[in-house]
């Protein structure tokens, strides 16, 4: 179209900037990417390339996890044939990343191309800002639908009030407990279910159960400090 990299960047946050979703990622900036379908390398979107990173990695891992080597497929760039590998590079100028979009770039000093963050486009402070806290939690949600089922129409001994007895209420917990770490032992740090006590089971025949899940943490940000031991003195 002719417009500069920063007028594309103020259009794109514009566009976006009133939307919100913690389900929906938006990928912006393309890439040359290989396709098997023309055996040539395509410019594209990156989501193609973002999608199939998603796809092969653990639920809880970060896009953007360095240590998991540069994306493949994606063009070395050359200057000569006015290839670039990719045409928005987040580093080199940033402001979509922050801007809730899941963009690429490189890093000085080691090669290829790698996700910036996998971002949704959920509210800023939300718990599902990152692509993998959606993931993990949305893993955790299907589980305990299943698990929860096999509690339909169960009789469970209630209290002279009503609520649950202690004992059937713990063996529920137990069950779900169980039952939700046995698939998501690699995925979370850990996982508290709670019977809640104080609802009037004979009465109402509603039975409650919340689950929290702690995540792991991601090294956003590191401080690195070096210097001489002894102080060298000149």
């Amino acid at each position: 179209s002719g417009e500069t990299e920063d007028t594309w960047m103020n259009s794109l946050i514009g566009a976006w900037v009133a939307f919100t979703s913690n389900r929906v990622s938006v990928n912006a900036g393309s890439a040359d990417i290989y396709s098997s379908a023309n055996r040539d390398y395509n410019i594209r979107n990156c989501a193609h390339i973002v999608s199939a990173r998603e796809s092969l990695i653990p639920i809880q891992e970060d896009l953007g996890k360095v240590a998991r080597g540069p994306l493949p497929l994606i063009l070395t760039p050359s200057e000569n044939s006015g290839k670039y590998g990719i045409y928005h590079d987040e580093d080199a100028k940033p402001g979509l990343d922050v801007s809730r979009f899941t963009t690429l770039r490189r890093f000085k000093n080691i090669p290829g191309f790698y996700i910036t963050n996998g971002r949704t486009f959920a509210t800023p402070g939300s718990d599902y800002t990152f692509l993998q806290y959606r993931r993990v939690i949305d893993r955790a949600a299907t589980l305990l639908t299943v698990i929860s089922k096999q509690f339909i129409n169960a009789e469970f001994r209630v209290n002279a009030d009503g609520t649950i007895y202690e004992i059937d209420a713990v063996n529920a917990e137990d069950k779900v407990s169980q039952f939700l770490y046995a698939d998501l032992r690699q995925n979370v740090v850990g996982l508290q279910v709670q019977v809640d006590r104080n609802i009037n089971l004979l009465a109402t025949q509603r039975m409650k159960i919340t689950v929290s899940v702690r995540p792991y943490g991601y090294a956003k940000f590191i401080d690195l400090v070096i210097g001489f031991t002894p102080v060298v003195r000149a």
